[in-house]
């Protein structure tokens, strides 16, 4: 029988207008609800009348979801109204948003890690949980209020230019004038990081000793650097290391070695460094013209206070978004230690709403049978006061419920529209970065970058390029804050931009009427490395697991997903154009330098399944030269039409950049086969592990106690690995941490390379009765 709330939303489905609130990549469902309830009518009745129903579509790590148009439309016009009413009440609502965000500093001790967590008694993590969720859902009261003006409608934007043409101001005019309004009153705390390193940057021009020409890299550099400019640096990180944090990426804080990699990269390369005191008097600047402009439309008061306050509203957004980020960190180690706690995957702790992790934490186990159906996708709806969570075959058919009902903007559209948000003109390849780690190689100055929105790890990005476009964000966005701060050209809110472009098409962007030319570098849409692989039924599992694995924060080298028609076509005709697009664009997304070399891999849906790992199924090319690309997918077509079992290959195929390894080697998390299961087998040998995981050489074996860290047993072999001491315990950690995330024990391919853990592959064990496959053509060596 069909619940009652479930015909109402198919019947709204059918009959209203549904827009996109936003698309969130690495997103939750844990974390989304914080800000979902907080927008809805039975919590906003005190402040704005709300909406009275969100539907949110969670698909592998990203969250799109959808609001009813004309309850945006009629939000965003009650809180103008109010604040027209009553002109102290919005700025009220902005320094309370900042009061809250600073108490979310107070949620954990600044000496939190994994060990203090795992030393807390179940009733101290509960409590620790129970002040996050207060202080969270405290925040979010307030904090969703300014996003509603222009959510979905640009309501606000519009309301105020349609006021400036009411004020006698011509159409033409409108576009520079909205410009001079929209200028920051101060610097955002992003642009203040960039103010405070480039006064480092000064430091270390001035004094040319300070960091010696010898210093070619940051080991070198942190062994002869001027004490007093080491002091600087660390006083920078201690104040913004938390900027860079993802936690969906890698989840480290800024290092002294990657600011001191930054302060000799803008040394290497002099560039144009922000001038403190000239931004400020910027903004100062341009709060006087705005004050100018409004006094010569003369203005009334009310409205006045509704143009002062519109680049304050974008401030405020920075500066919760810096705060949530130093609370981020916190939460992830706390959401892995319940996950732990719980004995599930850090992704079903992610998979539960907060109050279902309270009475978890309470009960000592799951309480809900129904969240593991959400792991996989789910749909979560809040209407008329109640909350519905649904997964599988009903999470699906919500999904296409809505998505007709939501203009995407069309497919391959030449001329792109949005919302000027920096004013400017720029021509250029496009590189689409939704997260820091979409661009690891290097990134060509004047680049246009294309995202769903920004955040704060994409500011280097942002600087370096000749224009910023973005899908979602009104003029108070991040994006559009940051690049007028720089004066980088900007365009948000353009719909559809991410289905109608690929990295690498050249983009004319006019960001004075709001206007992008795209002139294709490759119609076809690929399975980028930017984004996880949807699905293992359609990119095979290898690739599937890497975009977890990688999403998990963990190290892996860089790559890109092809689907097996395109690498085909590329074999085929190697000269034709979209073939040779195609191969810049898997050069420009690795950012691959003369002399590196990629490995073209498999990633088959008959490989890695759960069911068997069928490894060595298909054939791997090894050292394959940047001008080789073509030659090598032709081979790896020819040598792969069947596999060794008589099995037609269908997947994708994986074109990966290969790492110079110091030491490499296989694990297995788990090894029924050595009597019992608390035992971890590590392989390793001295440079690459062609010849470990082929069964060519015998390679060095630890066995490790999994509840102590204690070695049981050592074979050492190789005499490199016996004159060097490798951090076999910090390496376990590294290897049970990510079996605890992935929920399952898991064989594991891996390489150290200058002191890095890379993740080469990540399957999941194969047992067989008491019999445990191992990685590549043979077996785990007996114990």
């Amino acid at each position: 029988m069909t619940a009652p709330w479930l015909k109402r939303l198919r019947k709204l489905a059918r009959d209203q207008e549904w827009i996109k609130g936003a698309v969130n990549y690495d997103e939750d469902l844990h974390f989304s609800t914080y800000y979902l309830r907080a927008s809805c009518s039975a919590v906003t009745t005190s402040l704005y009348c709300g909406y009275s129903c969100v539907v949110a579509s969670y698909d592998g790590f990203n969250e799109t979801y959808y609001l009813l148009k004309e309850e945006c439309r009629e939000s965003a016009a009650a809180i103008v109204g109010k604040a027209l009413r009553r002109p102290e009440w919005l700025p009220r609502i902005l320094r309370e948003i900042r009061r809250r965000s600073d108490a979310l500093d107070g949620i954990f001790p600044p000496e939190i890690s994994s060990a203090l967590l795992a030393d807390l008694s179940r009733a101290r993590l509960l409590s620790l949980y129970r002040r996050h969720d207060a202080r969270n859902r405290a925040l979010y009261k307030y904090a969703r209020l300014p996003e509603a003006l222009d959510r979905g409608v640009s309501y606000f934007t519009e309301y105020l230019l349609a006021h400036l043409r009411e004020r006698g101001l011509a159409a033409s005019a409108c576009a520079e004038a909205f410009a001079v309004v929209s200028q920051p009153a101060a610097p955002s705390v992003l642009a203040q990081e960039i103010m405070e390193f480039d006064e480092i940057v000064r430091y270390a021009r001035s004094h040319p000793a300070a960091v010696p020409r010898s210093a070619d890299g940051p080991a070198r550099a942190r062994m002869v650097l001027e004490p007093e400019l080491g002091r600087r640096l660390n006083a920078h990180r201690a104040k913004w290391k938390f900027l860079p944090y993802h936690g969906y990426g890698r989840r480290e804080l800024a290092t002294q070695d990657q600011y001191l990699e930054r302060l000799l990269e803008q040394l290497r390369n002099p560039a144009g460094l922000v001038d403190g005191a000239g931004l400020r008097a910027r903004c100062e600047q341009a709060a006087k013209a705005r004050r100018d402009l409004l006094q010569r439309l003369d203005v009334d008061p009310a409205h006045w206070a509704l143009f002062e306050l519109y680049p304050e509203i974008g401030a405020v957004k920075l500066y919760r978004r810096y705060a949530q980020l130093r609370n981020f960190y916190g939460l992830d180690l706390l959401l892995a230690e319940i996950a732990r706690r719980l004995n599930v995957s850090e992704w079903t702790v992610r998979c539960m709403l907060p109050e279902e992790v309270i009475a978890s934490l309470q009960a000592g186990r799951l309480v809900n049978r129904a969240i593991s159906r959400r792991i996989g996708g789910c749909v979560y709806v809040v209407m008329d006061g109640g909350q519905h969570v649904v997964g599988g075959e009903q999470a699906a058919e919500l999904r296409e419920l809505f998505r007709p009902k939501v203009h995407s903007g069309g497919r391959d559209r030449r001329i792109l529209r949005g919302v000027v948000a920096s004013r400017g003109i720029a021509a250029g390849p496009c590189k689409i970065i939704i997260r820091a780690d979409d661009c690891r190689g290097d990134f060509a100055k004047g680049t246009i970058v294309v995202s769903e929105s920004t955040d704060p790890d994409l500011v280097r990005f942002l600087r370096a390029a000749g224009g910023v476009l973005t899908e979602q964000g009104g003029v108070t966005s991040h994006a559009a804050i940051i690049c007028r701060e720089l004066g980088v050209p900007t365009i948000i809110g353009i719909e559809g931009l991410l289905e109608s472009v690929r990295d690498g098409d050249w983009l004319e962007m006019d960001a004075e009427h709001g206007t992008v030319t795209v002139n294709k570098a490759n119609r076809k849409p690929a399975i980028g490395s930017s984004q996880l692989a949807n699905s293992p039924q359609v990119v095979g599992g290898k690739a599937h697991n890497l975009g977890i694995v990688r999403s998990l924060g963990f190290r892996v080298p860089e790559y890109v997903v092809l689907d097996y028609e395109e690498a085909r076509r590329v074999a085929a005709k190697p000269e034709a154009p979209p073939s040779r697009r195609t191969i810049q664009r898997v050069l420009t997304q690795l950012g691959l330098a003369n002399g590196e070399k990629l490995a073209v891999r498999s990633s088959a849906v008959s490989e890695d399944r759960e069911d068997g790992s069928f490894a060595g199924e298909y054939r791997s090319l090894l050292n394959v030269g940047r001008d080789q690309i073509a030659r090598a997918l032709r081979d790896f077509v020819e040598g792969n039409r069947l596999g060794r079992s008589g099995t037609a290959f269908r997947g994708s195929v994986i074109v990966q950049r290969m790492i110079e390894a110091d030491y490499s080697g296989v694990c297995l998390t788990r090894d029924a086969r050595a009597g019992h299961g608390d035992v971890l087998i590590l392989e390793l040998t001295a440079g690459g592990n062609t010849g470990v995981t082929g069964g060519m050489l015998r390679p060095d074996r630890v066995v490790v106690d999994r509840m102590t860290g204690d070695i049981l047993h050592e074979d050492r072999r190789c005499a490199r690995l016996a004159r060097r001491s490798l951090n076999v315990g910090g390496m376990v950690q590294q290897f049970l941490t990510l079996e605890t995330r992935f929920g399952k024990p898991l064989d594991i391919e891996w390489a150290l390379a200058n002191r890095q853990l890379f993740i080469l592959q990540a399957r999941p064990i194969v047992e067989r009765g008491q019999l445990v496959t191992g990685t590549g053509s043979r077996p785990i060596s007996e114990v």
